[in-house]
């Protein structure tokens, strides 16, 4: 399944930018190709900006501009553009990761993302910070109950990406 997070990534790459003249037979080799390199038990539907993988071992599904309707909403997520979303399902629980393009100093947006998980009840397992003369950002690790958080906080100043890995045991 992480081979077809992978593969199915790449795909949602390749199918930005397609233009409305060739969506549909692009959409349909890239089904196609991702259903023979993945398997034969494996079921690829795009629907416009996000596509689902389903095989014998789970699910997933990407896309972007909006958040997976299960995502936790015990994880509290910045104000901005969610630039990308996914969620696999797997038979060692769920995960999420959800891309958030946001403005603000990227030190700021990760204190202010560790400040936010707190308020919310998680436990802060590590925080750190970076700089250097390419940008800023820090990390985050964060658990409540069944929820396991890290989150990247990248950026040069101007925009700030913060990208949250979810995963929820015994689901």
């Amino acid at each position: 399944l992480v081979r077809a997070a992978v593969i199915s990534g790449a795909a949602a790459v390749a199918l930005t930018g397609c233009g409305d003249a060739v969506d549909g037979l692009a959409e349909g080799a890239v089904e196609k190709a991702l259903e023979n390199e993945i398997g034969p038990s494996a079921d690829v539907q795009i629907d416009g900006d996000s596509f689902t993988v389903d095989t014998e071992e789970g699910s997933i599904t990407a896309g972007s501009g909006s958040v997976p309707e299960d995502f936790p909403t015990d994880v509290p997520l910045p104000d901005g553009e969610v630039s990308f979303a996914q969620r696999l399902e797997s038979a060692d629980g769920l995960g999420w990761s959800v891309v958030v393009t946001t403005s603000g100093d990227p030190t700021t947006v990760a204190e202010q993302v560790s400040t936010d998980l707190e308020s919310a009840g998680f436990t802060v397992e590590n925080a750190s910070q970076f700089g250097g003369t390419d940008g800023a950002g820090g990390t985050v690790l964060a658990e409540k109950g069944d929820l396991s958080v890290l989150v990247l906080v990248a950026g040069d100043g101007t925009d700030t990406v913060v990208t949250y890995t979810v995963s929820q045991t015994g689901s």
